[in-house]
């Protein structure tokens, strides 16, 4: 498993599958059947009461033992892999991670949850974050009241539509024609080379605006707001 580069993490599941598969029938693996290890893998369903993620990591180990430990490949693909129930986050509330945050009395932990909530981070990309990144990373961070400028000198917003003219004319240098504004809809038929207004029954005519009805929230329309009584 070194050699075909699975992590240490994968080496110990595999092997935990093998493990218990022994001690679940008291024999080696190449003296069982299809279905003594079905057998196994219901025990571990239902008695063990395994989610069907965990069940997946004991049939990938086995299948991997016995393809490419005892080479029996038909073997290996009779194995079933338990059927996927996909479920949806639970939603935990502002107040609920306020409790979280605040239960944590060591500072260091406290930022640890904190990273874990607001980057997305794995235990393992946590646990593997190095210091050094921190500190580079922090570099890029602004003090208070301090605004970061992404154009300076004759390319500053202030100056640039005086000093530009002022350079090319001192340079010879032509005005560079200004780019077309595009449309939305040209803007699609040119990166895509879709019509967003064809037609999608008869694909041949143009689609017409016929009336734009307002969103139910949010701010009134301009027209109505500047009525006064």
């Amino acid at each position: 498993m070194r050699i075909s580069n699975r992590s240490q993490a994968t080496v110990v599941s595999y092997c935990r599958a093998v493990i218990k598969l022994c001690e679940f029938h008291g024999c080696l693996p190449k003296d069982l059947s299809i279905d003594q290890i079905i057998d196994f893998l219901w025990y571990l369903q239902h008695d063990q009461g395994l989610q069907w993620r965990t069940l997946k990591i004991y049939v990938a180990g086995l299948r991997y033992y016995y393809q490419e430990q005892l080479l029996d490949s038909a073997l290996a693909s009779q194995i079933p892999y338990p059927k996927e129930k996909p479920s949806l986050p639970k939603v935990v509330s502002r107040s609920e991670l306020q409790q979280v945050f605040d239960s944590c009395l060591n500072l260091k932990h406290k930022v640890m949850f904190r990273l874990l909530y607001s980057e997305g981070l794995r235990r393992t990309e946590l646990v593997n974050l190095r210091l050094d990144f921190i500190v580079r990373f922090l570099q890029h961070v602004l003090p208070k009241r301090f605004t970061k400028i992404r154009h300076y000198g004759f390319l500053s917003t202030r100056s640039k539509k005086v000093d530009l003219p002022r350079i090319r004319a001192l340079l010879g240098a032509a005005t560079p024609e200004k780019a077309p504004q595009l449309t939305a809809r040209a803007v699609l038929l040119k990166t895509t080379g879709v019509d967003p207004w064809l037609c999608p029954k008869c694909k041949t005519d143009s689609m017409r605006v016929i009336e734009i009805t307002p969103s139910i929230r949010g701010a009134p329309n301009r027209t109505f707001s500047k009525i006064t009584p």
